[in-house]
């Protein structure tokens, strides 16, 4: 069985877990048995390894990690961060040179007789690939500098970076791209079409359920933490980035205490960088205004607390509102755990888009439609055509001296005949017409449709040579076309003698 070797990357959710990207890949890692497929599944995780003092390191799922890509024959691939947490995270060069690491890395484990599917995720990312006919890359962009312009983002250098990504794609067979939602489709308004795949985040049921808890231990550790839990609670999180929105969460929940609500509302450190800070110091001075008003502000790294509020009886309303982000997973992560929890949303399409897709939160359902997805595009079709004269097949020679039969890959808009009439005529030099449908050889990654063909003109090439069929089905290159070739001089015998 032909084995798919699936190299998922994420800079964010193998040894820290910070939200959005690192939640997917987990989801994604923990489903991976799950997914569907005609073909034998491999896993390998490619991964930056953070500065020791990063907020939401997670020691404990890498080792998960590499026992899930172990039983598949998979491995973990961790390289070092160069940069301190106080360092800013948006560099470039050092991108760049992530990049080139993480592809040499993972050129050293392909085996070309596998089909590889890479899924590179975030920007960071962007640009380990790996060419081959047996192999695609899928780069999944979970913010743009179309959408979020950060004060703290050099982002003309962004843009020049994700522009060099989708002219790389667009310029290079087997290399698309993923796109969370209606939105980031829009966003990526100069990428080729064909080059686009649908890939919406997910969870995994499984894996969600292990945070759900009974709603006496839930009281008991909100409790611990300082949760008033005597009230119906208004809740907004979010990690302290400018376009999470969590000022504006704090003037929305104002008018809520007015009715007997307790605020909480969390603004999660992520990372050590000045932006962090200035977020939170944003928060503050709006609580500082608005004295007396019962919101609690948590400002440490936080993950397990929302997910407790939210399956909490007595949380009433979840405020959602970032700015133009098109990887909304809170909002479904809510509808999950706690159905009758009022959600709140930007008023951006990017949240009704994923929300009206309830039935796509099952991960290995969206990437068992992706791979195959993917496959469809890998496994080529092509055309050929079988020309016999005075006893002879007209075939190509090769380089090593073995033979090959006049064909080639469909282009787009092409028929069948159409190509192995323009395949015929590139490899031979010969104009033919072509007769009647003779069959389809598959290959592991293609499917060869032949006609019968009859030469009309035109001057034979060198490399194009007419054989006697017995000598040719000895010497053709692949075994495939050989036994092929035979069954139709059987046929025609039997057409003959019968005749």
């Amino acid at each position: 069985m032909k084995t798919i070797h699936i190299m998922y990357g994420a800079e964010d959710g193998i040894h820290t877990l910070r939200g959005g990207v690192g939640t997917v890949a987990q989801n994604f890692i923990t489903a991976f048995n799950q997914l569907r497929s005609p073909y034998r599944l491999k896993l390998s995780v490619f991964t930056i390894m953070p500065p020791e003092n990063s907020p939401g390191r997670c020691r404990e799922f890498a080792k998960n990690v590499k026992k899930i890509c172990a039983a598949t024959g998979g491995q973990l691939i961790s390289i070092p961060s160069e940069r301190s947490s106080e360092a800013p995270y948006f560099n470039y060069h050092r991108w760049e040179k992530y990049n080139q690491r993480l592809r040499r890395e993972l050129i050293s484990i392909i085996d070309d007789e596998e089909f590889t599917l890479i899924v590179s995720n975030d920007s960071i990312l962007a640009h380990v690939y790996y060419t081959s006919k047996t192999a695609a890359t899928i780069w999944i962009p979970h913010s743009l500098a179309a959408a979020h312009a950060q004060s703290y983002v050099d982002n003309k250098k962004r843009t020049v970076w994700e522009a060099k990504a989708i002219e790389a794609v667009n310029h290079s067979s087997h290399r698309y791209i993923g796109y969370l939602s209606a939105y980031a489709r829009q966003l990526l308004k100069n990428v080729d079409r064909t080059k686009l795949i649908y890939t919406p985040n997910g969870f995994n049921p499984s894996f969600l359920n292990r945070y759900c808890r009974s709603q006496r231990k839930i009281v008991r550790y909100l409790r611990r933490r300082g949760v008033p839990t005597g009230k119906p609670l208004v809740v907004s999180f979010g990690r302290a980035d400018e376009y999470k929105g969590l000022d504006e969460s704090f003037k929305r929940m104002v008018p809520y205490t007015k009715r007997g609500y307790a605020g909480i509302l969390i603004a999660s450190r992520f990372s050590n960088e000045e932006i962090v800070q200035k977020v939170q110091d944003g928060i503050r001075e709006l609580a500082r205004h608005s004295r007396g008003i019962p919101i609690k502000l948590f400002f440490g790294y936080e993950f397990i607390l929302p997910k407790y509020l939210m399956q909490y009886r007595l949380t009433k309303v979840l405020l959602h509102l970032p700015v133009r982000d098109f990887c909304p997973l809170i909002p479904l992560e809510a509808h999950l755990l706690n159905q009758r929890l009022k959600v709140i949303n930007s008023n951006i399409s990017c949240n009704a888009d994923f929300i009206r897709r309830k039935k796509c939160a099952n991960i290995a359902v969206n990437y068992t439609r992706i791979i195959c997805e993917v496959m469809a595009k890998l496994h080529e079709k092509s055309a050929g055509a079988v020309v016999v004269q005075d006893g002879k097949v007209l075939v190509i020679k090769r380089r090593d001296g073995l033979y090959g039969l006049p064909k080639g890959h469909i282009k787009r808009g092409e028929t069948e005949r159409q190509a192995a009439h323009r395949e015929t005529f590139e490899e031979t030099g010969l104009q033919v017409t072509l007769d009647k449908r003779l069959g389809t050889v598959s290959r592991e990654n293609k499917d060869i449709v032949f006609f019968r063909a009859t030469v009309t003109g035109g001057t034979r090439k060198h490399r194009a040579q007419f054989v006697p069929i017995p000598i040719a089905i000895r010497r053709l290159k692949h075994p495939r076309d050989a036994e092929f070739l035979m069954q139709q001089e059987v046929a025609q015998w039997k057409e003959k003698k019968d005749s």
